[in-house]
């Protein structure tokens, strides 16, 4: 059933021009079935989700199950009510990614917006997948390529105004203006050494962290 945390009002500019970029595999979500076991029943929040991807030009179908960090719904709406505007960047393929949001992280596009109808476009200005981050460095593969605030500074700018025609908003909206980003992730390696002031450090969300890999972060952190 839908977290009720995660049911909030849509957010689609900031209100103090800060941004939260927040990566998803080991930071909101992990896919241990041995996970899935450890956990209270009550804090589990699971979903099953089926995608595609392309391995040497061939179509193969995979399935998977993914948990719901204890904590994440919590967190995100808080920073979404505050007025943070979320980017969601991650290595994972927009299939896989798109698949994650709908059927568990934020099925009705009220945190990271609503998504693009196809996979071989930007799902939105504010989901920068593995796809996306290769074409900005201009390579066929994010293998070896860090995330950076400008890479996704400029990937917001370049798909906001397309993306907004595309899906058919009936109102314009205003490409909000970024002053402030907090860098959400557990691995500080992913990005580039000067960006590494504005990463907020938490622990893996992984089976062999546990319960003590609970984010901790409060949205009074990111505001302030």
């Amino acid at each position: 059933s839908q977290h009720p945390y995660l049911m909030v009002q849509p957010c689609f500019a900031p209100l103090h021009g800060i941004a939260a970029f927040i990566d998803l595999d080991r930071t909101l979500i992990d896919n241990s079935p041995m996970l899935i076991e450890s956990l209270p029943p009550t804090a589990i929040h699971t979903a099953d989700i089926q995608y595609t991807v392309y391995i040497r030009g061939e179509a193969v179908e995979r399935s998977e199950t993914v948990v719901l960090r204890p904590g994440v719904a919590a967190l995100l709406r808080r920073l979404v009510v505050s007025g943070l505007l979320l980017i969601l960047v991650t290595k994972s393929k927009r299939s896989r990614v798109r698949a994650v949001l709908r059927a568990l992280v934020d099925p009705h596009g009220h945190l990271f917006g609503p998504l693009a109808p196809h996979d071989y476009d930007p799902l939105s200005p504010r989901v920068m997948c593995s796809e996306d981050i290769a074409i900005s460095a201009r390579s066929h593969t994010s293998n070896n390529i860090r995330k950076s605030i400008s890479r996704v500074v400029t990937y917001f700018h370049t798909t906001y105004d397309r993306f907004t025609n595309t899906i058919g908003v009936t109102q314009p909206l205003e490409r909000p203006l970024l002053r402030r980003c907090y860098i959400l992730d557990y691995t500080p390696a992913d990005w580039v050494v000067e960006d590494l002031p504005h990463l907020l450090h938490i622990w893996p969300f992984t089976l062999g962290g546990g319960w003590s890999g609970d984010v901790v972060v409060e949205a009074g952190e990111w505001d302030s």
